[in-house]
């Protein structure tokens, strides 16, 4: 459209020293009426070029993410309040049954008890028994040993007596010459006598040799059936692996609703032993990294943007052949979809230890701490879309648990791993 300045000076005309436009008849065939003008000006005021109309849709944007994070902030604390709700009722019903079963293994750790406690009554019994024979043993060594001298000494003065009137029989002729005979044997049957007396003592060593030999033997014999009772009755802690469990909708209360849901990945725990456990704490560390790591404990910096890292700790008591939860990790839908379209963006892990002592052990005065150190690398497989609805024929939404290489052993294993993990590098061979 022309405007007043792009108009020739022909299709204007001054009146009283103003330029206006000249009428439609002056103006031409060509010529804008001045409503149609107006009319071009007020359309262009109202409606904006393309970036005025992009800046617009940008700034709509902008106000519409704004309040849906706003929502996604209320629906996750109400979701947290709930979780927690339910933990927390979760927790008290784990205390009752805790108590229930300390009642329970009163009565079987006061008949264990009784029979150590009779164990070691007869072992004393045996020991001292033991003590009276070496004791009545060792004195008749003794007398015998005084014996063999005093009978050493009278030989020796009858040889001596014996030798003196041999030589003053010699020249008594024949006689003499049997007496001297006579003597001799006397003399060889007493040498006889003394070898006798010494092959004696040296079977009363020995049989006191034999007699502390198997006393020995006893008490190691003692020894063993005791640690084989604590070993077959003790607690003992182990994993038996990682469950994938999803909280509703909190503000729905169905899974299909239009809010955010969070799905567990629940450690679960058994104690094997025919004992309950004692002063049981379980540690449980939930690791996301969107590098590409392998072992969990070998994170320098838990600060850095590319970890997320949760810690929990707690006491627990777990009955004998009781099988419980024990930790979690808390897994958002961007969590799952990013581990299970993308394994190599992020990475989950979960891992931890848990410390406690045997019921046995500690009433038989040991206070040995055991310890069971856990660590998996998590994998979630099937339809994602199956997790949050029904989909027919669409495989279930599934979590696989692989060890880690290292940090899943037991006790004096796990001892070993930290004096290795401690030992300094000795480099490249040379």
């Amino acid at each position: 459209m022309a405007t007043e300045d792009d108009r020739s000076p022909v299709e204007t005309q001054s009146h009283n020293g103003v330029n206006s436009p000249l009428a439609p008849a002056d103006q031409g065939h060509d010529a804008f009426p001045p409503q149609q003008e107006a009319r071009e000006k007020i359309q262009h005021t109202t409606h904006p070029n393309g970036s005025e109309r992009a800046m617009i849709k940008l700034t709509c944007q902008l106000a519409i993410w704004t309040a849906i994070l706003a929502l996604s902030a209320i629906a996750s604390g109400i979701i947290f309040w709930q979780q927690f709700s339910v933990m927390r009722d979760q927790l008290g019903a784990m205390r009752e049954n805790n108590r229930d079963n300390r009642d329970a293994m009163a009565g079987q750790l006061k008949l264990m008890s009784d029979q150590l406690e009779a164990m070691q009554e007869n072992n004393k019994n045996n020991r001292e028994g033991t003590t009276g024979q070496l004791r009545i043993m060792r004195d008749q060594f003794g007398t015998m040993q005084t014996n063999n001298r005093d009978n050493r000494d009278a030989m020796a003065g009858q040889l001596k007596l014996m030798s003196d009137q041999l030589a003053q029989m010699k020249s008594s002729g024949e006689q003499a010459e049997r007496t001297i005979q006579a003597f001799n044997r006397i003399a060889g049957a007493a040498a006889e006598s003394t070898a006798a007396s010494n092959r004696l003592a040296d079977a009363a060593t020995q049989s006191v040799e034999v007699t502390r030999g198997l006393t020995d033997t006893a008490s190691q014999a003692n020894n063993i059936s005791r640690q084989a009772l604590i070993d077959v009755q003790r607690a003992f802690m182990f994993v038996r692996g990682v469950d994938l469990e999803k909280i509703p909708n909190s503000l729905s209360g169905d899974f299909t609703g239009p809010f955010p849901m969070i799905w567990l990945a629940r450690v679960k725990w058994e104690n094997s032993g025919n004992t309950p456990t004692k002063d049981l704490t379980i540690s449980s560390n939930c690791l996301t990294s969107s590098e590409q790591t392998e072992d969990p404990y070998s994170i320098s910096d838990p600060a850095s943007p590319f970890y997320s890292l949760r810690k929990s700790e707690n006491r627990f008591l777990f009955g004998p052949k009781q099988v419980n939860y024990a930790g979690a990790c808390f897994l958002s839908p961007a969590d799952i979809m990013l581990n299970q379209f993308a394994p190599t963006a992020l990475r989950i892990f979960v891992f931890g230890t848990a410390k406690y002592r045997d019921a046995i052990g500690s009433n038989i005065g040991s206070n040995k701490i055991h310890r069971t150190d856990f660590c998996y690398h998590l994998r979630l497989t099937g339809n994602f879309e199956a997790g949050i609805r029904d989909v027919p024929g669409a495989a279930p939404l599934t979590i696989n648990s692989y060890s880690c290489a290292k940090h899943n052993c037991a006790d004096e294993e796990c001892e070993k791993e930290d004096r290795d993990a401690a030992a300094p590098d000795p480099g490249p061979a040379k």
